[in-house]
């Protein structure tokens, strides 16, 4: 996703893309999240697109961890992931929208998908029976941030957030931590 992010190293957001665009220089074959919107606007020719309204392929109807996948508004098959987040959802259709544009039968993945290994403290569930810590140490943008916080909070029990905020963000970082703040009392 192109946000602002790794803006003290990169200085804007412009920055930020020039720098992930180097990643694509010799490839065949490029997978773009297009539920950005930078993305849309600025990648031009991708091979392979996804997101949740935009791009070829998208993942609807979303149920906690269990998604329809459509190729081009055309259903393909119901997923049932180990997924705990939309935006995990949204990173597992890269590589699937790469498989099906290779010709794999996407069938064969499905037990797969069940078992996919988590990012260490990116949504990470630890604790036990009295107390439950949702680290997500590993977020660096606002969307991620967000998403963290719409899926551990829970009414039943007090909720305690320990965050340094989001780091890295130059001039961003106080209208991005404000925005934080909000999200946290709401």
């Amino acid at each position: 996703n192109i946000l602002p992010m790794h803006i003290d190293g990169l200085g804007s957001i412009d920055g930020v893309y020039k720098e992930k665009l180097k990643a694509f220089r010799d490839c065949d074959i490029s997978i773009c999240n297009y539920e950005s919107e930078y993305i849309r606007n600025h990648f031009s020719n991708p091979t392979i697109t996804y997101g949740f309204d935009y791009g070829m392929y998208q993942a609807r109807n979303i149920n906690n961890n269990t998604f329809d996948l459509y190729y081009n508004d055309t259903f393909l098959m119901n997923i049932n992931s180990n997924c705990s987040s939309k935006l995990e959802i949204l990173d597992l259709l890269a590589p699937l929208g790469l498989y099906h544009y290779l010709g794999y039968d996407l069938s064969l993945l499905k037990l797969k998908l069940l078992n996919l290994p988590h990012e260490k403290n990116r949504i990470e569930i630890k604790g036990n029976d009295k107390h439950i810590i949702y680290d997500d140490s590993y977020n660096s943008n606002i969307d991620g941030f967000k998403e963290a916080l719409r899926i551990s909070y829970r009414k039943d029990i007090r909720n305690f957030i320990i965050t340094p905020g989001i780091v890295e963000l130059g001039k961003y970082k106080t209208n991005i931590n404000k925005i934080i703040s909000f999200e946290i009392a709401s």
